[in-house]
């Protein structure tokens, strides 16, 4: 496996064990939001029954035939910093502090529930970065950004309706793009969904392989 998929693969392995979570025999499992169910690696070496995954998500590199489970993909993608000269800090993102209030807004963009006492609990761990760019005093855009080793990766970002089309999005990855260059990393990971493809290609990240999603088909 490349050097970069197998890192940003360990960066979100990293960042997904911030969260509140138990070991069920191979696998890892949250106890709470967001529910995610894997295994190191991301590999798929024992397909979980359907009491096992219940109302979680199951994530694995690997495309499995099954009639038990819906799938779905993200997009992991990876960029080179040393190939960015151009990315500037936007002085309309900080770092977030009150994390009620950012789990809301980050739910409105995802449109879902996010367990606010996760992201208080995830916030404590010194990799992990909780970020807003705001309008006036209104949360437009939400990111977390987990550092491991010399990568930088990027999770729940989402621009709130009130607040698209605007090029926010684009605001605030150039600001990440800047923030991760100044952390010292020479890596920027992430797991884009096809509505995030368009912007990521065009700031020069590179796409890889799929990570699929496997949920209890109702």
């Amino acid at each position: 496996m490349k050097a970069l998929i197998s890192a940003n693969i360990a960066n979100l392995d990293s960042f997904l064990l911030t969260m509140p979570y138990n070991i069920e025999g191979d696998y890892v499992c949250h106890t709470r939001w967001p529910n995610k169910y894997w295994q190191a690696g991301f590999s798929a070496t024992a397909e979980p029954t359907l009491n096992q995954l219940g109302k979680k998500v199951w994530l694995s590199i690997d495309a499995i035939k099954t009639e038990q489970f819906t799938r779905s993909h993200l997009t992991l993608m990876n960029l080179k910093l040393e190939t960015i000269l151009t990315a500037n800090l936007s002085p309309r993102v900080a770092l977030e502090t009150d994390f009620t209030r950012w789990a809301f807004a980050c739910g409105l963009g995802f449109d879902y529930e996010i367990d606010a006492n996760v992201i208080k609990t995830l916030a404590k761990n010194v990799n992990n970065t909780l970020l807003s760019l705001k309008i006036g005093q209104d949360i437009a855009v939400t990111a977390i950004l987990h550092k491991t080793g010399d990568t930088m990766g990027l999770h729940q970002m989402t621009t709130l309706p009130a607040f698209r089309a605007q090029g926010l999005a684009k605001e605030m990855m150039q600001h990440l793009i800047a923030y991760a260059k100044q952390s010292g990393a020479h890596f920027f990971s992430l797991q884009a969904s096809q509505a995030g493809l368009p912007l990521y290609e065009k700031l020069g990240f590179e796409a890889e392989i799929p990570l699929y999603m496997y949920r209890k088909k109702d």
